[in-house]
């Protein structure tokens, strides 16, 4: 792989996830608890409203404010948003059948956007724990917490990144189901551009390996691929990159001859 390394972060206000509830219960007592024992964060006790289900507190320099909402997440978003997560049956009933839910947010000026949506990754895995909780609606789709916990475990090992938790990778079909198309969403607000596959002959798994690989390589080494470079899912593999407009992301992308 080729590529230019890039240690200035692109910044933005905050990272924001949002914990859908089956019923609006949630305990921030033992989110505080769930914390301590899966990342080893502490929270001071004038940092927790257990009565309205709140924590705002310090963590890493970062603001973190999590709040419960009494009421299903508005105009529908969640329902929409469950239809393009095409590895769980379970997203669009999770989200039709919600009641409640929990906002995570993480306020990053002077922080690396990758750095705060890792830690946004760890404070929404955590809420994961609670009775209520059926499914997290991030990245434009809706994920089962089976899934995002165990993303987020194996994701935030040593110095790496959650990948899978912050990126959605899309497969689509086109000309009439001759070829293949994939795109990535959520690289962007890490400071990314987004990647693309277009008119491919490959099979869907095998796109959504090559968009996984570009991503994890990106975020995981701290580069950013342009156009010119290229890439491989094995050594000997040089598949060439191009910059242009996207097809399915707004802006420019990254398109990946594979």
């Amino acid at each position: 792989m080729n590529a230019t390394t890039d240690n200035k972060p692109q910044h933005s206000a905050a990272t924001l996830t949002t914990v859908l509830l089956s019923r609006p219960e949630f305990s921030a007592k033992q989110y505080v608890q769930n914390l301590k024992a899966d990342w080893g964060f502490e929270i001071p006790a004038t940092d927790i409203g257990e009565e309205n289900g709140s924590v705002v507190t310090m963590i890493g320099g970062m603001m973190v404010s999590v709040f419960m909402t009494p009421v299903p997440v508005e105009d529908g978003k969640a329902e929409r948003e469950a239809l393009t997560n095409y590895l769980w049956d379970g997203a669009v009933t999770a989200a039709k059948e919600h009641k409640a839910y929990v906002t995570v947010t993480v306020q990053h000026n002077n922080t690396d956007p990758v750095v705060a949506a890792t830690l946004a990754v760890k404070l929404t895995a955590s809420i994961l724990r609670q009775a209520a909780a059926t499914a997290v609606l991030t990245c434009g789709t809706v994920m089962s917490p089976r899934f995002y916990s165990e993303s987020a475990a194996s994701g935030c090992e040593g110095h790496r990144v959650p990948v899978m938790n912050l990126v959605y990778f899309g497969v689509y079909t086109e000309n009439e189901g001759q070829t293949m198309n994939g795109y990535t969403f959520g690289l962007s607000k890490l400071g990314c551009e987004e990647v693309e596959i277009l008119n491919s002959l490959r099979e869907p798994q095998e796109i959504f390996e090559m968009l996984t690989t570009a991503a994890t390589y990106m975020l995981d080494y701290h580069v950013k691929l342009k156009n010119g470079d290229t890439i491989g899912l094995k050594e000997g593999e040089n598949f060439a990159i191009s910059e242009g407009k996207g097809q399915a992301v707004d802006g420019q992308s990254l398109k990946i001859a594979f």
